[in-house]
């Protein structure tokens, strides 16, 4: 996250984030510090002392064997145009109704942004899914970390063939819907965030001039997406 960031501390608002996040059955996105990949998971339960947060299993599940051999991860959800974030440890491996779950240390710190009113409730991606942006003069390939009918979040390695900055519109963002579907819009960068340690680089994109059909089409894949998700909450 970028920009004006609030910093929360205190345990009974951090909580009352988390709740919310609970309720809405928000989906999380989840990355293990020196990995690529993102994860969906889903908060299940906050401790009512506030000494631990528990955390449905990785999904895809590949993710599980390296966080628990990390032990860390960074989580991150947008709710109601607000984009949250708190980095925490596992605590451990735990049995919640015959279902696997994190038990995660309770966030000593949230991150807390406002975004554009344009942006929707994004959702984390289970697979990488490539996408190609272009300024009319280069292209850079990246992937997509989480999609809305509104934006994206997309994610490039250092160095980018492309020298992004915040307010640039960029021609063409390319991705493929399906095997037959391709989706291209023009898009506007929100915001930007780099990562020297893991060599990335992430832009937020407003998409600019989306037809009507276009919106529909990606609301489709992500009403598809939160379906699945919740699904696999609920057979817990």
């Amino acid at each position: 996250m970028s920009g004006n960031a609030e910093h929360i501390t205190r345990a009974d608002i951090i909580s009352g984030h988390l709740h919310r996040l609970q309720t809405m059955h928000t989906l999380l996105s989840v990355n293990i510090p020196g990995k690529k990949q993102y994860y969906n998971s889903m908060l299940i339960s906050i401790d009512d002392n506030k000494h631990h947060i528990l955390l449905d299993v990785l999904h895809p599940d590949s993710g599980h064997q390296a966080l628990m051999q990390e032990k860390s991860l960074i989580v991150s959800a947008n709710h109601n145009g607000v984009e949250l974030g708190f980095k925490s440890k596992v605590e451990a491996l735990v049995n919640d109704d015959g279902k696997p779950a994190y038990r995660v240390l309770f966030p000593a710190k949230l991150i807390y942004k406002q975004q554009r009113q344009t942006f929707r409730a994004s959702v984390a991606l289970d697979n990488l899914i490539p996408v190609e942006v272009d300024d009319n003069k280069k292209t850079c390939a990246g992937h997509i970390v989480n999609l809305s009918s509104g934006g994206m979040c997309l994610q490039f390695e250092n160095p980018t063939a492309i020298n992004f900055e915040r307010g640039q519109v960029l021609n063409l963002c390319r991705f493929n819907i399906d095997k037959k579907t391709v989706f291209q819009s023009s898009a506007k960068i929100c915001n930007i965030s780099t990562n020297k340690t893991q060599r990335l680089t992430r832009i937020g994109v407003q998409f600019v001039d989306l037809a009507n059909a276009d919106e529909r089409q990606l609301q489709r894949l992500v009403s598809q997406l939160e379906r699945a998700m919740i699904q696999r909450s609920n057979k817990r």
